[in-house]
């Protein structure tokens, strides 16, 4: 049978990995699904050139009355009439999309017969599948539009008529999207469910000492530094919080170093003033998006990170690794940003990654009330959390700070370094929290265009 190598590395195949200016997700999946490629394909990548993108998304992500207009068109009849707006307002901008990739097939050396399109961000998509009917019969390709969804959410938006193929990262959030088209009698699109795509670098296993670093890390005995990540998110959310965290959990504990990944722009020079001033804290940063997510990687393997503080983005989806590999860190979650934030949580919470609305609530109070665990609720809690990869934080930045030390002095992230992959039956779709999604991902790109071709 033809690998998956020799399918993608047809030289009559482009393959084009696209993906808009929303923050980071949407680059990091593509990058992810970039390294994930047979090194004898050479993809090229295909950015928005709509700048608007960027701005709509940072307006909803940081100013609060941004934030509940982007929740409130998230839901309901709202979302509906949002959705079919939003759809015909990125017809009228696919002009542009449509010269792009007329130059990127005349340009090249061997005449291009199929091309693979995958599309991280919904706005490209729809332009994509508006143009491709024409692109297809002038330049005389194939044109095979895949659409990869960056959350674990079920939105109107990702539901894009005339792809080909749309990969969701579980049954649920498939099982909602099919009944959305239904309901709004939409053309039917396949959707299959792979797990979602984690960049290879970050599957690595680390060096055999990775675990024993983490490990002392979280021992209260040890005097080791602890290693904790902040990334900041490209529409920088949060800033406040994070400065008043950071001093107050280096006020409780000085074992800690913190490595802030930002980007570097005006709206977060303050932020990275501040923070240079710290001894105790190592700024990451760079002026390009695409940069930033090298450096992210690289950081992960240059120290030994055992905790990652972050919004329940994509990030949240690392809690599919093992505390074997590079990117295993432990994972704590700051107040979840839109409908796509709760969702990504939820995804955890039914596979048991992070502990339920009822353990989380418990822990919170035993926090808050200075208890230590008794003997009896060491054997009940601590039973649990060698499957958990991850901890919600309190929204209040002094509470989250607290909370971190206090988690740290009963042992909880010892027991979660111990982590137990779960691997029988007790979760009906344990295919999907695989660590391989990027493999899997070219697998069933392979498979269809076989049979396609």
């Amino acid at each position: 049978m033809t690998s998956s190598a020799d399918v993608l590395s047809q030289k009559s195949l482009v393959v084009i990995l696209a993906y808009a200016p929303t923050g980071l997700g949407h680059l990091r999946v593509t990058d992810a699904l970039f390294h994930g490629l047979p090194s004898t394909v050479t993809p090229l990548l295909l950015g928005s050139q709509d700048r608007s993108i960027g701005l709509l998304h940072r307006i909803t992500s940081i100013h609060p009355l941004g934030r509940s207009l982007m929740e409130w068109t998230q839901r309901g009849m709202v979302e509906t009439v949002f959705t079919s707006i939003y759809r015909r307002l990125l017809n009228t901008r696919a002009d542009i999309l449509y010269s792009q990739l007329s130059t990127i097939l005349d340009q090249r050396i061997t005449v291009a017969k199929k091309v693979l399109v995958v599309s991280t961000h919904f706005g490209l998509a729809y332009e994509l599948s508006r143009i491709k009917k024409n692109l297809e019969k002038e330049k005389d390709i194939q044109i095979i539009l895949v659409v990869v969804v960056t959350d674990d959410s079920p939105q109107q938006l990702w539901y894009v008529p005339e792809t080909d193929l749309t990969f969701v990262p579980s049954a649920k959030t498939k099982e909602r999207l099919h009944d959305l088209g239904r309901r709004h009698n939409l053309p039917d699109i396949p959707i299959k469910v792979v797990p979602y795509p984690i960049s290879p670098r970050l599957t690595e296993m680390g060096r055999t000492n990775r675990l024993t670093e983490r490990k002392s890390q979280v021992d209260i005995s040890h005097h080791s530094q602890i290693h904790i990540c902040i990334p900041i998110s490209g529409a920088a959310v949060g800033l406040t919080f994070f400065i008043s965290f950071i001093h107050e959990l280096h006020h409780l504990s000085d074992r800690i170093r913190f490595h802030i990944i930002i980007k570097n722009v005006p709206y977060t020079q303050q932020f990275i003033n501040t923070l240079l001033t710290l001894p105790y804290v190592l700024v990451h940063s760079s002026t390009h998006d695409r940069e930033l997510v090298d450096i992210y990687e690289s950081v992960y393997h240059q120290y030994p990170i055992t905790f990652e503080i972050t919004k329940p983005s994509e990030q949240a989806f690392k809690a599919l690794l093992d505390p074997l590999q590079i990117g295993g860190a432990i994972l704590l979650f700051a107040l979840p940003v839109g409908r796509q934030e709760y969702d990504n949580l939820a995804f955890l919470r039914r596979h048991k990654l992070i502990p339920t609305h009822y353990q989380e609530q418990w822990l919170f109070q035993k926090y808050l009330k200075k208890l230590d665990f008794t003997t009896h609720e060491k054997q009940s809690v601590l039973a649990q959390t060698h499957y958990w990869r991850g901890l919600t934080l309190p929204v209040d930045s002094i509470q989250a700070a607290g909370f971190v030390v206090w988690c740290l002095n009963q042992g909880i992230y010892a027991r979660m370094l111990e982590f137990k992959r779960q691997t029988n039956q007790t979760d009906s779709h344990i295919d999907e929290i695989s660590p391989e999604g990027v493999k899997i991902f070219w697998q069933k790109i392979s498979e269809y265009i076989r049979q396609v071709i």
